[in-house]
Parts: structure tokens; sequence; C-alpha cells
């Protein structure tokens, strides 16, 4: 599986949420969110192989029928990283597990907002708040912005795979970003998106 056999993957779990056509940077930061996670959904080992899970995504159930148990890691003030034993969900497909990590990633509608005027900070913070992930770091904006750079990296990484333009700002700015006449239109077209989103 590469980025371009995965892009459709993304575009068809969107479609199955009845929102229509997503404007390309969703479709980005969707897509780099697996890549990060998971691999594109490839990444996991052992009990976690063909599981599908795209975005990492945990689960309360641990009925091997549906989950799987597999390490992860919890950060501490001091910077380090303690792991733990926890079940992930299984999916039908990959895109079965896209949707559901879709469902995950936007929770905070500042999230989605975010990534409609190309916040990578922004987008990456809002996951955090939302607790789709824990991150590593002493401190929230340690954990937030090592976060963001593993964005940013696989951002670039599928950008250059697709043949298509990067539409996350470059530089971490943890603060609002000015939406210049660009991002504007952007979130004119996108508001009866974010219209259904929010519903």
């Amino acid at each position: 599986m590469n980025h371009v056999q995965f892009r459709p993957i993304v575009i068809s779990a969107w479609a199955r949420k009845n929102a229509g056509p997503m404007p390309l940077q969703i479709y980005q930061i969707t897509h780099a969110v697996s890549s990060h996670e998971s691999s594109l959904g490839q990444g996991w080992k052992e009990s976690g192989k063909g599981s599908n899970n795209t975005g990492a995504v945990q689960s309360s159930n641990c009925d091997p029928n549906v989950s799987f148990e597999y390490t992860d890691t919890h950060p501490n003030p001091d910077g380090t990283s303690t792991p733990y034993r926890v079940c992930f969900k299984k999916y039908a497909s990959l895109e079965d597990g896209v949707l559901d990590q879709i469902r995950y990633q936007f929770k905070e509608p500042e999230t989605f907002q975010a990534a409609l005027r190309g916040d990578l900070w922004g987008d990456a913070a809002g996951m955090r708040k939302s607790g789709y992930y824990e991150g590593v770091g002493k401190t929230q904006d340690d954990r937030i912005r090592s976060y963001y750079v593993a964005l940013e990296r696989n951002l670039k990484k599928i950008a250059a795979a697709m043949q298509e333009p990067n539409l996350f700002i470059a530089a971490p700015v943890p603060t609002a970003v000015t939406a210049n006449a660009s991002s504007i239109a952007t979130l004119i077209a996108g508001v009866s998106i974010l219209r259904w989103f929010l519903k």
C-alpha cells in the first residue's frame, strides 16, 4: 500500500459520511494521520496485522474478534514515556478504519476548522484537546509540537508522492493563525461542510 493507492480510500471514507467532495486539505490531514499512526494501516505487527486500524484507535472492548492487544505509551512530566498494554479496534476494511479514524480525529470542531485553513498547529492542538493522542514530551506544548512535527513530515511525503501542493502552513505557530484572502475563500467554501459536520 503506497500513498497513491491509499488516497482513494480516504476519499471513499469521507464520501460515506455523506459529506460530498471535501477540500484537498481535509484529505491531506486525514491521510497524514493514517500515515503517522499506522503507516497507512500496514505498520502493525503480530496481533495487529490485518486489523485495518489506520488511526491507532483504541477499544474498550477487548474481545479478540473485534480488537487486538498492543503496546502504547503514556507521557510523563520528566519527558519520558511509560509503556502500557491496551486494546485497539479491528475493522473489516481499510476504508472502515479510515471512517472511524475520521470520527475521532475531528471530534473537536476546532480541529476541522484548523484543517480548513491549513493551520497545522491548530489541527494538532485540537486533536490533543480531544484526547486523540497523548504525545511525547514534558509539557502539553511539547506533546503538541512533537505531533505537529510528525504530521508535517508525513504531509511533505504525501504531497511529493501525490504530486500535489502541501496546503498546510509550514512554520509551527502556537497561537491562532490570521486568515489571508486565500484561506478566507477556503473557509467560505467550507461553511456548508462545517455545518454538516457539526450536526
